[in-house]
């Protein structure tokens, strides 16, 4: 029952992603435009590798589910982040976002890579229901 609450949950996070997405593209051609822009962009790319994760029949499946869940994880907060701050009209460096960048890439790495570093998982299980 809670597996399905959560399916059903998610299909509604990809779809209002979706919707968002469509909103913020139909607005004006703005710096802070184009960061909300992106910041839809990377939630509707997490969310559906969300629903991707969830619907996963096999481990192999469900570990490229959540290499791709990661590019929107790690990029989503700072792409809002840096919108927040042209929105407030507070001007970050552009060196610290290079260095927030250059992070987001290296946890991006790190996911990827993950059958062969424990950065982020030391160990992994994959449940279905005839398991329990």
């Amino acid at each position: 029952m809670i597996y399905q609450g959560i399916l059903v949950y998610q299909v509604i996070m990809v779809i209002a992603s979706l919707l968002f997405l469509i909103v913020v593209s139909r607005g004006k051609v703005t710096t802070t435009g184009r960061l909300m822009l992106m910041v839809a962009f990377l939630c509707l790319f997490m969310n559906a590798a969300s629903l991707m994760g969830l619907t996963s029949k096999t481990m192999e499946a469900m570990i490229v589910a959540l290499k791709l869940k990661y590019v929107g994880v790690a990029f989503v907060g700072t792409f809002f982040f840096i919108f927040c701050a042209k929105y407030c009209n507070h001007p970050i460096k552009t060196w610290i976002q290079v260095l927030l960048q250059v992070w987001n890439v290296f946890v991006v790495i790190c996911v990827w890579t993950m059958e062969r570093n424990t950065l982020f998982y030391s160990k992994m299980n994959f449940v279905t229901d005839h398991d329990r």
